[in-house]
C-alpha cells in the first residue's frame, strides 16, 4: 500500500485546524518518501510518531522549532543524514526515538540530557562526544 506522506499531508491540507492538533501518530502504515517540513509548523504537537514507515531522506530541521514537543519517535526506518542540532533546542522534549535508521555524523550534545530517552541503537555512523554509547567524533565531523 503506497501512502506517501506529502500525499497524506495534502489530503489534509486543512491547516488552520491541524495547527492546534496535539498528537500525531501516524505509525505502521507503510509510508513513504521524505518527511515533509511542512510538519514543522504544526507548533502545538505534543506527540509526534512516525516509527515502523519506509520514510527516507534526512531528518527535517523544522522539527526542531515545535517547541511543545515532548515525544519524537523516528524509529524504524530508512532516514539517513545526520541529526540537525535544531533538534537539540526541544526543552520539552523526553523521548527521542531514532533507532534503526542510517543516521550518521555527530549528535547535538544537548540531546544527552534526555539520558535513556534518547534512542539511538542501530545508527552506526553517528558519533558524540558525552554518549557513552557513540564513538566520539573525530576530524571534520567534530561539532564546533
Amino acid at each position: 500500500m503506497y501512502l506517501g506522506l506529502f500525499y497524506m499531508l495534502g489530503l489534509l491540507d486543512v491547516y488552520s485546524t491541524l495547527i492546534f492538533m496535539a498528537a500525531l501518530q501516524l505509525c505502521c502504515n507503510e509510508l513513504e518518501g521524505e518527511i515533509p517540513e511542512e510538519l514543522g509548523a504544526l507548533s502545538q504537537l505534543k506527540v509526534l510518531g512516525l516509527q515502523r514507515n519506509q520514510l527516507r531522506g534526512q531528518i527535517p530541521s523544522s522539527l526542531g522549532y515545535m517547541n511543545d514537543l515532548m515525544l519524537l519517535d523516528l524509529s524504524s526506518n530508512q532516514l539517513n543524514g545526520s541529526i540537525p542540532m535544531e533538534i537539540g533546542n526541544l526543552m520539552n522534549l523526553t523521548l527521542f526515538d531514532v533507532s534503526e535508521n542510517a543516521l550518521s555524523g555527530p549528535v547535538p550534545s544537548e540531546l544527552g540530557r534526555l539520558h535513556e530517552g534518547f534512542v539511538y541503537d542501530h545508527n552506526l555512523m553517528l558519533c558524540g562526544d558525552g554518549f557513552t554509547l557513540l564513538p566520539e567524533c573525530t576530524g571534520t565531523s567534530s561539532l564546533p
